[in-house]
């Protein structure tokens, strides 16, 4: 189980003149809030993992950009680090994800990604795509976040094959 705090930030601020409307899409930025075009978004978590008997540090890390409001294209690290002398891995994911920020508090989200894992460990699977939903509920500043993250590997399409982790989040805006 793996548990993240995200941060939000790129706040813009422009100086316009007051007789001009606002364009739309600048509009829906702003309605957008923390989920608004040209935001960004940090997550930093950890948790254990085990492989081939092995025990595992697992720490991550997700930066997202925000290029439509509640769109945001996403690149994630992932390094499991051994506890008992045995070989690392590094996974690298990009992704696009969608809030659906119009429906605050209860904010519904959902990803789909590519992995690939880096190591020297004979692994069968090295490349994967999956996919993360979940909700985020908004609370006076702080945003607290459940979802489930699916994971399949292209080399083998059987049930047994997919990992299910759960994804819990607090974000913090600023």
């Amino acid at each position: 189980m793996c548990l993240s705090v995200m941060c939000l930030s790129g706040a813009r601020l422009e100086a316009r003149p007051k007789a001009q409307p606002k364009a739309q899409s600048a509009e829906a930025s702003e309605d957008a809030g923390a989920f608004g075009t040209g935001r960004s978004q940090f997550s930093l978590g950890g948790g254990s993992g085990s492989l081939g008997g092995d025990s595992y540090l697992v720490l991550q890390g997700r930066y997202g950009y925000f290029i439509q409001p509640g769109l945001a294209a996403q690149l994630g690290l992932q390094a499991w680090l051994p506890l008992n002398g045995g070989q690392g891995l590094t996974s690298l994911s990009p992704g696009l994800s969608y809030y659906l920020y119009q429906l605050k508090p209860l904010i519904p989200y959902a990803g789909l990604f590519y992995q690939h894992t880096f190591t020297k460990l004979e692994l069968r699977d090295t490349q994967a795509f999956g996919g993360r939903a979940g909700f985020i509920w908004s609370s006076s500043g702080a945003l607290f976040g459940a979802g489930l993250r699916v994971t399949q590997p292209f080399s083998c399409q059987a049930a047994s094959c997919r990992e299910l982790e759960p994804e819990l989040t607090l974000l913090l805006s600023f």
